[in-house]
């Protein structure tokens, strides 16, 4: 391909013979929008500004004029390499719903680009660490927790100032500049932007924490891995035995780089590391008695063999607290609706309650909830887990712990049950979607 400009054949590179326009993919992953002008150069001016508008519907851009630069193809065809260059770089890109609020807390999680390492070494961690000691002042924020994996990383903080945002961007863009350097290599370093969830109850934090320090722990081969975890909810988790538990305990107790050996006292305690919180919510009125607290609250599920998650009951996948704040904090945010889900969340409503639901049931069945559970061989339970989890944004954790007599495994079990039966019996789809329509209207 003859350019008519140096230094612009990478946004054109691979427009070959015959190419009839439209989206490809460029040697560096983004997309170019090549548009076949003319067949012959000295009408390239006249047909580029005649395609201009074809070319802004199909890049997603709006252009005021031609462009000046052109490419000829193999076969004459003319590009426009400038609108080519512009809607490469410049296309709009959605972003995640932020909200930054003076005094909140934070869980904030981040991942390599492509799954890849962010820490190769112990080199590496030493840096990002010192980028995390500096946070503290530079933001005026607290770093409460922390742990680094090989290829993402979890912190957990309270923001004193509506800053977190800032504060995280300066974080992950002075550690890839670091991280590039020493290894030679360019590119980005973290994948997409980085995620937070927003902490509205504070007495959910040792849970937080607890998942936190965790993280060493969840792997396959300590039987705690995701299909472990999943299997253990349906299925129930078996004794794990004397000798697994130690591995896991061993594990979790000599993992350098997270902030549990700097709480449980394996380690000197930082200046910039806040303690106080987690220390003390689990009890105890002397630093010991509060370890030995906050360790035996931390240990007991690699002992029971079951994590379970502090996100089962997240707000539009962004907040975890009481649902009516949490949708009052999200409304004052704002945000696009076309490009972040969390905006549709809210707008789609709220679930109804569980209260709402059972009474609905009731209703339909003419039966009262107590009966219903109390008589063998009945349906109407196993019909009200079902519809709840498939369509009225219910997760299984949840409606089995507003049921205190049903196990994780049978109502899953019924749930199935449930859905097999409605196939071939009318009272029980009819009953699936009676409830759907009336919690529409709730």
């Amino acid at each position: 391909m003859a350019i008519s400009a140096p230094g612009r054949a990478v946004v054109a590179r691979g427009a070959g013979a015959g190419h009839r326009g439209g989206f490809r993919a460029g040697p560096k992953t983004h997309w170019q929008c090549l548009i076949p002008i003319e067949t012959k150069r000295d009408k390239a001016p006249d047909a580029t500004a005649a395609r201009v508008g074809l070319i802004s519907r199909i890049a997603g851009i709006k252009l005021e004029k031609a462009p000046d630069t052109v490419a000829e193809g193999q076969w004459g065809q003319i590009y426009p390499i400038d609108i080519v260059e512009w809607a490469a770089w410049n296309r709009p890109v959605a972003r995640p719903l932020r909200i930054n609020l003076a005094g909140a807390w934070y869980h904030v999680m981040s991942r390599g680009n492509g799954g890849e390492p962010i820490f190769r070494g112990d080199a590496d961690r030493h840096r990002f660490l010192g980028l995390l000691s500096e946070m503290p002042e530079r933001f005026s924020l607290e770093v409460h927790a922390f742990v680094l994996m090989d290829n993402h990383y979890h912190v957990l903080v309270r923001c004193r100032e509506a800053n977190l945002s800032h504060a995280i961007r300066w974080l992950q863009t002075s550690y890839a500049g670091r991280f590039n350097w020493a290894h030679g290599r360019r590119g980005h370093v973290f994948q997409g932007r980085f995620k937070s969830v927003l902490l509205l109850e504070e007495d959910r934090l040792d849970e937080v924490g607890r998942y936190l320090h965790l993280n060493p722990v969840r792997i396959a081969g300590l039987g705690l891995g995701k299909e472990d975890q999943r299997k253990a909810r349906v299925l129930g988790c078996a004794d794990p035995g004397r000798e697994l538990v130690s591995r896991r305990i061993a594990t979790l107790r000599d993992y350098r780089w997270s902030s549990w050996r700097l709480y449980s006292g394996s380690d000197p305690m930082v200046p910039w590391l806040c303690r106080e919180r987690l220390q003390g919510g689990c009890g105890g009125r002397t630093l010991k008695e509060r370890r030995r607290a906050l360790q035996a609250f931390t240990e007991e599920p690699i002992r029971q063999g079951v994590l379970e998650s502090p996100w089962e009951r997240l707000v539009a996948g962004m907040i975890l607290g009481d649902e009516a704040e949490a949708r009052r904090v999200l409304g004052r945010a704002g945000g696009n609706r076309k490009e972040q889900t969390a905006v549709r969340r809210i707008e789609a409503g709220t679930r109804p309650s569980w209260a709402e639901m059972v009474e609905a049931t009731e209703g339909i069945l003419g039966c009262r909830w107590d009966e219903l559970v109390r008589r063998h061989g009945d349906w109407g339970r196993d019909g009200l887990l079902a519809v709840s989890t498939r369509h009225l944004g219910w997760r299984l954790s949840e409606v089995v712990s507003m049921e205190p007599g049903v196990s994780y495994a049978a109502a899953a079990q019924g749930i199935r049950r449930f859905w097999k039966r409605a196939a071939d019996r009318r009272e029980m789809s009819a009953f699936a979607k009676a409830l759907v329509a009336r919690m529409s209207t709730v």
